[in-house]
């Protein structure tokens, strides 16, 4: 599968965390086959797979960025164009303050 810009997108898989957070895992991680049952997301966190059988409370929005780390400039709606630059902003800026060791911030 490829984006717009040309590069691969890694093939992943939704595991659900203990925290009830819906992780992208890609193959090779899942591949290795964790006897312990912690994988590495897309977004670089180690967790600890739930029940297969447990809900999803919320999505990571780190492991969203990644599977698609440009906006989506080539939207028809203006309107479209905005939201999808905005919502890629907004994550972009929380994965950049988890990688730095902060908080993000709401302002």
């Amino acid at each position: 599968m490829s984006r717009p810009g040309g590069s691969a997108t890694p093939d992943t898989v939704a595991l659900i965390s203990a925290a009830g957070v819906d992780h992208q895992v890609s193959d090779a991680e899942l591949g290795l086959g964790q006897p312990d049952g912690r994988y590495r997301a897309l977004c670089d966190e180690v967790f600890t797979v739930a029940a297969l059988s447990a809900p999803a409370e919320r999505r990571c929005r780190g492991c969203l960025v990644e599977l698609v780390p440009q906006p989506d400039e080539h939207a028809a709606d203006s309107r479209r164009q905005r939201r999808s630059v905005a919502t890629w902003a907004h994550a972009l800026l929380g994965r950049l303050a988890r990688l730095e060791g902060m908080a993000p911030s709401c302002s």
